[in-house]
Formats: structure tokens, C-alpha cells, sequence
């Protein structure tokens, strides 16, 4: 399938976020690959028109791809992948979890996932497309972790491609949180620029900021109610101190049906009922 946009083809794709930039970007998202049937599914209701594979990256082949999407090697424009964060997020396990076997999904399927980041690379040996954009989490360069980092970034190198990483945070770009990640950004060498583009960061805004012209409906401004009436999210709401974490409250709140109770307990906005 041959496009004027830019193509893309998204592994470890989630619900769709990496594929929802794309698409703002004016890109066209040629396929999208994930291993949990749920986030498939969430995937193809966000994204109808867009394919949707449900597999496993272990068992896909560059060839395999592009012979769905209709290109040949060194013809796609992005391959892009952000692998299971889980291995390396300083809230995880990290070390101890390396090399271990373990439930990643609801459906009971079981894999490591440490070593995911390899299986995006052979891929991109295998496609060779003209760029891949690869995103983890910031403790991939913290601490004994900074060891996979540079096998990684090696590895990237060694299949021929020029590679920058970006250390960056969504606060910078409009984003009413502080998400640090780091970016890996490939540009195959035949095509690899001299410089490389600066980011234009933008001052932080706060939660409330971003926030504070949402409009609550009416049904569910009432089911919010039902839910803060609950002992159970009284009991953690009770608890918590200026400044403190949200932490159990808001795993609470999200679970109880509506993400507008959380919005409306924690004074963020106003309830407002919807007009006609």
C-alpha cells in the first residue's frame, strides 16, 4: 500500500496512543501490532479503519509484515515500537526482574520482557525502514540498567543506522504531566541528516490549568456521586494530606465506574451540567 503520507507500522501499540501522535502528525498508520487481546481490541474501537494484528513480536517476521501492508524492504517510512517498560521503570522490579517469566496479560499469557527491545531491532534489520522511533522509560539509563541501554543503542547501530536519544518529558509539550522518557530515534545511514532538529519545549502547565473548562454531563456527574459515597474511597480520600499522592485513592476512584468522581473529589473542576 502505497500512500503520499508518511507510512507507519506501530508494534507494542497499547490502545493506540503512539498511533493517535502519528495521525495528528499527518502520518498514515499501516498496521498496528500488539500482544494482550484487550489492548487490541481497545485499539480497533479507537482506530476502525486502521489493521490491527494481535501477535506476538517473537514470532513475526519483517517479510511478514511487509507483505500485509504491501511494501518492499527499505520502503517504509517509520517502524515504530515502544516495549514493555515494566523491566526497567524504577517502580518495578527492574534487575530482579530480568530474565524472568512472568504474566503480562489478562488472557494468562506468560513471557519475559527485557529482552523485547532486540526483537524490535531484528525486526528493523529485516524491514529496513528508512527511520524507527523506540520509546522506554527513563530508568533505562539509571543504574545497572544503563548496561542494557548501551547494548541496545549498539545494537541499533550495528544494523546501520544513525540513532540519536532523547531525553525528554511530556511536561515540556502541553502535557499536564510529568512523564520523563527516553527516545530513540534511528534514521537509516544512507538517509542519516548531518544535524539533527531541536526540540521546542514549552513551559509546564498545571493539571488544574488543562483541566479547568471541562464540562461533566449530567448522568455522569449523578454515577460520580454514587461513587464518592462509597466507604471505600472515603476511606483513602480521608487519609490524604495536601500534596499528597493520589496512590490507592485514584486505583480506587478509576475503578469504581468514573473518572469524573476522581476530577470532582479532588476539587480539579467544577461539576457543570451539560447544556443542549
Amino acid at each position: 500500500m502505497v500512500t503520499n503520507l508518511t507510512n507507519v507500522v506501530s508494534t507494542f501499540a497499547g490502545c493506540g496512543g503512539s498511533s493517535l501522535g502519528y495521525k495528528r502528525a499527518k502520518c498514515r498508520v499501516l498496521l498496528a501490532i500488539d500482544f494482550e487481546e484487550n489492548a487490541v481490541k481497545t485499539y480497533k474501537m479507537n482506530n476502525p479503519r486502521t489493521k490491527a494484528w494481535k501477535a506476538n513480536v517473537r514470532e513475526l517476521t519483517g517479510q511478514k509484515i511487509l507483505d500485509e501492508i504491501g511494501l518492499k524492504p527499505g520502503e517504509l517510512d517509520i517502524f515504530d515500537g515502544s516495549p514493555p517498560c515494566t523491566s526497567f521503570s524504577s517502580a518495578g522490579k527492574r534487575e530482579d526482574g530480568w530474565g524472568v517469566v512472568y504474566k503480562h496479560s489478562s488472557e494468562g499469557q506468560a513471557q519475559r520482557s527485557d529482552d523485547l527491545f532486540f526483537e524490535f531491532i531484528r525486526l528493523t534489520k529485516e524491514m529496513r525502514p528508512k527511520s524507527f522511533i523506540a520509546e522506554n522509560v527513563r530508568g533505562l539509563i539509571q543504574g545497572k540498567a544503563k548496561g542494557y541501554f548501551n547494548n541496545i543503542l549498539k545494537a541499533m547501530k550495528e544494523i546501520g543506522y544513525t540513532v540519536k536519544v532523547f531525553d525528554i518529558n511530556a511536561k515540556n509539550f502541553d502535557c499536564a504531566q510529568s512523564r520523563p522518557r527516553i527516545f530513540f530515534i534511528g534514521i537509516r545511514n544512507d538517509l542519516a541528516p548531518h544535524t539533527w532538529p531541536t526540540l521546542e519545549t514549552k513551559k509546564p502547565i498545571s493539571f488544574y490549568a488543562a483541566t479547568k473548562d471541562l464540562v461533566i454531563p449530567e448522568d455522569d456527574l449523578e454515577a460520580s456521586k454514587k461513587v464518592l459515597t462509597r466507604s471505600s474511597v472515603i476511606k483513602y480520600l480521608a487519609r490524604m494530606k495536601q500534596g499528597e499522592s493520589m496512590g490507592k485513592a485514584v486505583w480506587v476512584l478509576i475503578n469504581n465506574t468514573h473518572v469524573s468522581a476522581w476530577l470532582v473529589a479532588t476539587s480539579v473542576i467544577r461539576p457543570v451540567a451539560s447544556s443542549e
